[in-house]
């Protein structure tokens, strides 16, 4: 199985996480911060990723596409949001007590998404829907 690696940029007023495949020697997200940071390099810490399967990212990015598509209107401020994250989280707590692993999976895409969006500044916005 593939594994991606999420890095955090080493550019400092970036700190933006992205992914790469396992192995890979890319150090900042874009071109406009490897730049940025020439004269302030520094080695990345060993805590600044973790291994995720490229499955695992592919079914988040997946569920995060659904759930932009099926609520276009997220939350409008960012305390509704933390509602909208708590009812999920909820609902994955009694997954993990009376479900099966495939439907404790499904609810855990579904937290993934809501902390995504969240993160992403969807908070305030109605989305587009793409097809």
């Amino acid at each position: 199985m593939k594994h991606a690696e999420l890095r955090r940029c080493q550019n400092p007023r970036c700190q933006k996480i992205f992914c790469v495949l396992e192995g890979a020697a890319k150090r900042y997200c874009c071109h406009e911060c490897s730049v940025a940071a020439l004269p302030r390099r520094r080695k990345a810490s060993p805590l600044a990723y973790r291994l995720i399967s490229i499955d695992t990212l592919l079914d988040v990015e997946s569920r995060l596409r659904w759930a932009r598509t099926k609520h276009p209107q997220y939350a409008g401020t960012a305390r509704e949001a933390l509602a909208v994250i708590r009812g999920e989280v909820d609902e994955l707590e009694q997954a993990v007590r009376h479900e099966t692993p495939e439907r404790v999976r499904d609810e855990a895409l579904d937290v993934a998404a809501t902390v995504l969006r969240l993160l992403e500044g969807d908070v305030g916005k109605t989305m587009e829907v793409q097809a």
